[in-house]
């Protein structure tokens, strides 16, 4: 595999494996164990936790979602960036591509519809994340995790979808992204059940 190529892939999929990671352990912390562990004598904890991971998930999604050109310091390894750079090297046919280019089209507008705007996740990431700013202009909805975890899980989805058609396109070398996913699962689910009894 070419080495912009490889480069990026390797990105993505490190990046959409931290954000599945993030997903499994975070996503009961919005679900019932959320309700029973704010119940306890240190019910704070739990909620710094999952603004902590709902933070951090923002911050990898707009990575992975990112449609920038190459900037002064290099090009920003994301979904978009992945499948030209495939399309480039003929790794790709312009059908997948398009589909995929489509797929995250129709993951932006579901946000939207749901009130998760990618302009407010940007200037999010702007004024709270990054930098601590008063922002010019307020978010027009709130950012709430359980809507972010929903529609990021989407995007790890998108990017097993991807890695399955590199596969069976011959790229090399082959990925072990969708056992890494299902490892973080049953970790994630065994950590739970532990802890929350």
């Amino acid at each position: 595999m070419s080495h912009p190529l490889s480069e990026n892939r390797n990105r993505v999929t490190d990046d959409a494996l931290d954000l599945a990671t993030i997903l499994e352990i975070a996503e009961p912390l919005t679900q019932k164990t959320m309700e029973r562990l704010t119940r306890a004598d240190n019910w704070e904890v739990p909620i710094v936790i999952r603004k902590a991971l709902s933070r951090y998930a923002i911050l990898i999604a707009l990575r992975l979602l990112e449609n920038t050109p190459p900037g002064r310091t290099g090009t920003t390894a994301g979904i978009l960036a992945l499948v030209d750079t495939a399309l480039s090297a003929k790794l790709l046919s312009q059908v997948d591509h398009d589909s995929i280019k489509r797929k995250l089209d129709e993951l932006r507008a579901t946000m939207e519809v749901d009130g998760l705007s990618f302009d407010d996740l940007h200037l999010f990431r702007n004024s709270a994340l990054a930098h601590t700013l008063i922002p010019h202009t307020k978010l027009s909805n709130d950012i709430w995790a359980h809507l972010v975890f929903k529609h990021f899980r989407k995007i790890v989805s998108l990017v097993s979808e991807i890695d399955k058609l590199f596969d069976k396109n011959g790229v090399e070398p082959k990925s072990t992204f969708a056992q890494e996913v299902a490892d973080w699962d049953k970790k994630s689910a065994d950590f739970w059940s532990r802890a929350i009894k």
